[in-house]
Parts: C-alpha cells; structure tokens; sequence
C-alpha cells in the first residue's frame, strides 16, 4: 500500500504537460571518469598563460570560465572529451575570467573581445585565430577547432542564441494549493501507513 501511495504521489508532483510521458532520451556523454587522467583540464594562472600558449605544438583551446557560471559547467564533458581526442591533438586549457587580466586585455589587442561566458579561444601558433562564446554541443566544438564552423567568427565573438526564459507567474491561491497539495498527500499517506503498520504490529 506504500508503494502505491508513493506512486501515486509521485505522479503528482509531475508538471501536468509531463505526467503520463515516457522521459526524454538524452545523448551519452563521456564523463571525465570514463575518460581519465587527459580530462583534468589545468586552470591558468594570469602568470602562466603566455608560455603554455607560445610552448604548445598544436592548438590550444583556451576556455574562460566562472565557477558561478551554469552553461560553464554544461560545455565541461565536451571541452574534456576533445582534450582527450589524440586524433585532432588539441590542448585544452581553462582560464577564470576575474583572475586573468592580462590575457584578456592581450586578446583585445588582438582583435577579440571576451564579453560572455563562456567563452573559448583557438590558439594556432601562438596567436588567437577565433572565439566561440556560449553553450554549445561536441560537434559545434570540433567544426570551431577544425575549420572555424559553426557559430565561430573569426577576429570577434558571437554568442550563440540563449533559450528564452519565461516571465514568472503572478501566483494565485489556486496555484499555490496545486502546488502544496501533493506534497500534504503524501505526508498524510505516509503517516496513515505508519499508524496502520504500527496498529496491526
């Protein structure tokens, strides 16, 4: 009976436009477990990031970051599975916006202005070739590093298109009783399962 009620609870609580829907198939990413020690990405300092750039053989990915940053930590598993790719043979280095002035105000001598996060920036031969700001998937990330594909725009950034966040709702009783009820269902379910079990133990 327990079960039933949790269930029953549970079905509840669903958003009305997902009760009675399968969940979403979602595609697998590599995750830096599955991928090992190359998916440890190393923060610059503002002190070092002239020499791993001019000292690298290949490209160098520079992605600028915050910790507060949620699209930040979405495009983790991808720049990780492209650290990882020997094939295209791309390093992959990450940079604190707050703590790395100097390269910022390199880059905008150069011609490339980080303003959005998150931002990545293809070195090739010590030299900024082009940017890509926002969130974005592993195909996205390999046309900007193979051929600058994609949203890349080589000498400025162009932030990709941000998913439209609705206006909240001015919440009215009905609302706030939809919401509340569920949960006051099952904590009285629940209870009604304790006393039944403790009155027939």
């Amino acid at each position: 009976m327990l079960a039933s009620l949790t269930f029953l609870a549970t079905a509840a609580l669903q958003p009305p436009q997902l009760r009675g829907r399968a969940p979403s198939p979602r595609m697998a990413v590599a995750t830096a477990a599955d991928l090992g020690e190359c998916a440890v990405l190393p923060v610059l300092g503002d002190d070092e990031w002239r020499e791993t750039i001019d000292s690298a053989e290949g490209p160098v990915v520079v992605d600028f970051f915050a910790d507060w940053c949620g699209p930040c930590k979405l495009i983790e598993p991808h720049l990780q599975q492209l650290a990882c790719d020997t094939d295209r043979g791309v390093r992959v280095v990450k940079a604190k916006l707050d703590e790395s002035p100097s390269l910022r105000v390199w880059l905008l001598e150069q011609g490339i202005s980080v303003s959005a996060l998150p931002t990545n920036v293809l070195f090739k031969d010590g030299k900024p070739v082009r940017a890509l700001a926002g969130a974005f998937g592993y195909s996205t990330l390999a046309r900007f590093v193979d051929d600058g594909g994609g949203d890349a725009v080589d000498g400025k950034v162009v932030p990709t298109r941000t998913a439209a966040v609705a206006a909240p709702k001015k919440l009215g009783i009905g609302s706030i009783l939809a919401s509340v009820l569920p949960m006051f269902l099952i904590v009285v379910g629940m209870a009604l399962a304790t006393m039944i079990g403790t009155a027939t133990a």
